[in-house]
């Protein structure tokens, strides 16, 4: 069995496939700030509901985002968990690819989102019509979901090279005392 998942959005999904290729499960769940239950929940029900366990998943997929930093590292460190534990390969797909259409967005930084179209990704306020995502104002979500994963065109190997994307890095407010880390006044 093949089973990818994403967590990258608001939305947490995960989606089986059969030894075939032919999807045979997917579940999804709106899990704002609790992406890791969720996804732990939609896991087992999928499995149970076709009668497997995580030992009979022989390859995995796993959204990298961009996305929500918590949201992507959670589905992140569970995927390479579980492919790591059972030994199978896993790939990385981003959540870009998991929507419909050729242009997509996620949310940025504040008031932006970010687009991808012909294969480059940028901060905009506003994407063009007809473009598809989550995270705009006055627009319609679509969320990526597992179920949309092409394995034909994902790389499949070791757990441990698969990370977050994160494409803007996050922001952090360093002291201003600058003993706190470790350096003289």
């Amino acid at each position: 069995m093949k089973l990818a998942l994403s967590t990258s959005s608001p939305v947490v999904s995960v989606a089986l496939w059969d030894d075939n290729g032919h999807l045979v499960m997917a579940r999804q769940r709106r899990a704002d700030r609790s992406a890791s239950a969720a996804t732990a929940e939609l896991v087992e029900e999928a499995l149970a509901a076709c009668g497997k366990t995580l030992a009979d998943v022989t390859t995995w997929a796993v959204d990298v985002g961009p996305g929500g930093f918590t949201s992507v590292r959670v589905g992140v460190t569970m995927a390479k968990t579980w492919a790591w534990a059972t030994g199978a390969p896993l790939a990385s797909v981003s959540s870009f690819d998991l929507m419909p259409g050729d242009v997509n967005y996620v949310p940025g930084r504040r008031g932006t989102v970010l687009l991808r179209q012909n294969g480059e990704v940028e901060a905009v306020s506003l994407p063009p019509v007809g473009a598809v995502g989550y995270g705009a104002p006055d627009r319609e979500d679509i969320f990526p979901l597992a179920e949309r994963v092409d394995w034909a065109a994902l790389s499949l190997g070791s757990p441990l090279p698969v990370v977050p994307d994160y494409v803007n890095p996050p922001r952090i407010s360093l002291p201003k005392d600058p003993r706190v880390l470790g350096g003289q006044p």
